[in-house]
């Protein structure tokens, strides 16, 4: 084989690499095409809003110290022990929730924007390990207070 055969061999094995990998970079799609930096489908609060209002919502779980949407299912903050899970289990099972895997669930906190909240992310994860399929978070650019309760969406009334 002559220099040129090799150099020829060697470029080619590079162009070829190259063209392979960017066609595989392109290919994987993010999980929230909307909110791309979360690793979790997303529903707008007007849209949630909506369902409720049409008394077809979805399973509502509250992880913060936000007001209750009207319907939600309040486990609270999230906690270094995980004890939140069994929180979440018992809420559920208590709400006899525990076996709708089939019905669509929504998490929030709304302690401040989805981006940055700590706790809806660990929530999802335990609700499609217990067997949920359809679950989201709602999605806050600012938090609670501006975006639902600052609206006039739906919240628990007061007994």
């Amino acid at each position: 084989m002559t220099m040129k055969t090799i150099k020829m061999i060697f470029i080619s094995i590079f162009v070829f690499n190259s063209i392979f990998i960017v066609a595989q970079s392109g290919t994987k799609k993010p999980i929230n095409e909307k909110h791309p930096s979360l690793q979790y489908k997303t529903i707008e609060c007007a849209e949630l809003n909506d369902l409720i209002k049409k008394k077809t919502a979805p399973i509502i779980i509250n992880c913060g110290n936000q007001a209750n949407i009207r319907g939600a299912i309040s486990i609270g903050e999230l906690d270094q022990s995980g004890a939140w899970k069994q929180k979440l289990r018992t809420a559920l099972r208590n709400k006899q929730l525990d076996k709708s895997f089939n019905k669509s669930v929504v998490v929030y906190c709304g302690c401040c924007s989805s981006d940055n909240c700590p706790n809806v992310g660990p929530v999802i994860k335990e609700l499609i390990a217990l067997g949920f399929k359809d679950v989201k978070g709602l999605y806050f650019f600012d938090g609670y207070g501006p975006e639902w309760k600052g609206k006039g969406y739906l919240e628990e009334t007061k007994k």
